[in-house]
């Protein structure tokens, strides 16, 4: 079957909660469900887990700070009900995927500050427990997209970087290669 991932939108515009649909084989809906608060929640990346369960990445303004989207991190069970829920400070998950430990990597951007953003490497253990966190980046904009854990146990991690004085402007794909502990190995 298949996993679809997003948020609801109301009608005005506004982002309301995250969603997640399983289909059959053939795009039968299965079940559908809802997770999210009161505020602004969204799931931009999930995957199935080894125990049949699912695992979903995006950012949240509800179970953190709700002046700032936080990084979030979902677990369920194969039926789709909520096993944990956890968020990681101020940033938006943009890929996640089980590591060959039966972790978590998840990659996505992380905002120093108004003007800047960089991207980050985070590790946790089953539970949503942080191992490491690591971040890459200059003095502008740079958001990570996708990580992939590597043959060798490291990972590849793809983003672009805004170069220059006017962020909007030029652009560059990265991708960053790092050790089984997130450290930089060559980008």
């Amino acid at each position: 079957g298949y996993l679809i991932i997003g948020s609801t939108v109301e009608p005005h515009g506004s982002y309301n909660n995250s969603l997640l649909i399983k289909t059959d084989a053939v795009g039968v809906e299965q079940w559908s469900r809802l997770f999210g608060g009161a505020e602004m929640d969204r799931f931009f990346s999930g995957q199935q887990t080894n125990d049949s369960g699912f695992v979903l990445a995006g950012d949240s303004m509800s179970f953190g700070s709700v002046s700032d989207p936080e990084i979030w991190i979902v677990k369920t069970d194969g039926s789709g009900n909520e096993q944990w829920n956890k968020t990681y400070g101020n940033g938006s998950a943009s890929s996640i995927q089980q590591t060959a430990d039966n972790g978590y990597i998840i990659a996505g951007s992380v905002f120093p500050s108004a003007t800047a953003s960089d991207f980050f490497l985070l590790k946790t253990d089953f539970y949503g427990t942080v191992e490491w966190m690591k971040t890459f980046g200059g003095p502008n904009a740079d958001y990570g997209y996708s990580v992939q854990q590597t043959s060798d146990l490291g990972f590849v991690l793809f983003g672009s970087s805004y170069q220059g004085e006017q962020p909007d402007v030029h652009s560059a794909a990265v991708l960053i290669r790092t050790d089984p502990q997130g450290n930089m190995v060559w980008n």
